[in-house]
């Protein structure tokens, strides 16, 4: 499950790519950044068999909506000195979720009856997600 959360870093490595003009990448940075709240908020929901089920309906479209963020990335025109300073605004407002993030998926991570197949499936939709924006980081 730590692997798959991996997708938290990856992340920020989307706004190398999104050096848009002003509001462009300011809007970017904050879909990103309420979408990854959005992620630890769904994890933190997990309480039970029932609420890991809940939460895996929301990760999935998080997923989804995330997928789309990564594919709008490489569009986002700019300046390098924007990207480097969403950059910096998307690393210091992330690591509170991040933190979040991997506080939650230690907690489900040791409780095997909040490891629901429906969140395993939704957690490897997230890794997905995680892969595409680590590929554009090699780019």
């Amino acid at each position: 499950m730590m692997r798959k959360l991996s997708v938290v870093g990856l992340l920020t490595l989307s706004l190398m790519f999104a050096t848009g003009c002003k509001s462009e990448g300011e809007k970017y940075a904050d879909d990103l950044l309420a979408k990854m709240k959005e992620f630890a908020d769904a994890l933190s929901s997990v309480k039970d068999p029932a609420s890991s089920r809940t939460a895996a309906t929301k990760i999935k479209s998080i997923s989804d909506d995330l997928q789309k963020l990564a594919a709008k990335a490489p569009s986002i025109k700019g300046t390098q000195a924007e990207g480097e300073r969403l950059k910096k605004r998307m690393e210091t407002e992330i690591q509170p979720i991040q933190q979040t993030v991997m506080r939650e998926a230690m907690r489900i991570g040791s409780n095997p009856s909040l490891q629901t197949p429906e969140l395993m499936a939704a957690m490897q939709s997230i890794e997905g997600v995680g892969n595409t924006f680590s590929g554009m980081g090699k780019r």
